[in-house]
């Protein structure tokens, strides 16, 4: 028995998404420098003495917003270019990945079906890698530069047939041809801004004294920190579901 196809065809779909895509990542910029210019005007508050204080708060609020604004913009920009510059090897050692075993018949197997993915995909080179874990897990990584990761679990590795291990390269690929893992690692620069934000918080030392704004502007940093994670996060992951 025959069935209509569905008004949305394949291309169709892939264009929605795309949409959805472009929408969510700019949501998720707003909120990277929205957060930042905020964290830019508490710090300017949190680091400075009683009398700079005061005359900070008789200057004029455009101005005061400028100020922050630019500080807030700057210091985004600025991490997001040492951010989204961190290469593959540096990502591959953040979560334990290694090269595959030549003497191990799985990782053979596994080796030979990336050179293949990188026939049929036309991305080259594509590295494989795999992460010592029992559990089932596989991803791929591109870093904007050349550099491209196929990575595989152990569990996953020794579970699958060698046409489902086929199936699930050929997926990670062609997320490496469509660049979503070139997003992905975008993405995840933007996340972890966030977690450095609370790091630089928990680092600064200097006497509270003279400075009123202190312990207040600590907390204000660390509750822009953690609410900028959890956006970030969800936005992200939002992100990985419409590229899948």
């Amino acid at each position: 028995m025959f069935h209509p196809l569905p008004a949305e065809t394949v291309f169709e779909s892939q264009q929605q998404s795309r949409k959805d895509t472009a929408l969510l990542f700019t949501i998720l910029f707003i909120t990277y420098i929205s957060l930042f210019c905020l964290a830019g005007i508490v710090l300017l508050f949190t680091v400075t003495d009683t009398k700079t204080a005061q005359s900070i708060l008789k200057t004029s609020p455009y101005e005061l917003a400028a100020a922050a604004i630019l500080t807030g913009l700057l210091t985004a920009i600025i991490h997001f270019r040492k951010a989204s510059s961190v290469t593959i090897g540096q990502i591959l050692e953040q979560i334990g990945a290694r090269s595959f075993d030549t003497k191990d018949d799985y990782h053979k197997i596994f080796s030979n079906l990336v050179k293949e993915a990188e026939s049929a995909s036309g991305v080259r080179p594509i590295q494989p890698v795999v992460l010592a874990s029992g559990g089932c897990n596989a991803f791929s990584i591109s870093d904007g530069k050349g550099g491209n990761v196929i990575g595989i679990t152990e569990g996953l590795l020794t579970r699958l047939t060698r046409p489902e291990l086929s199936a699930v390269i050929a997926h990670e690929a062609a997320h490496l041809a469509n660049g979503d893992s070139r997003l992905s690692t975008l993405a995840g620069c933007i996340t972890n801004a966030f977690n450095s934000l609370l790091r630089l918080s928990s680092k600064i030392r200097y006497s509270k004294t003279g400075r009123p704004f202190y312990g207040l502007g600590q907390a204000i940093i660390w509750v822009i920190a953690q609410v900028g994670s959890v956006v970030s996060h969800i936005l992200q992951m939002s992100i990985s579901r419409q590229r899948e």
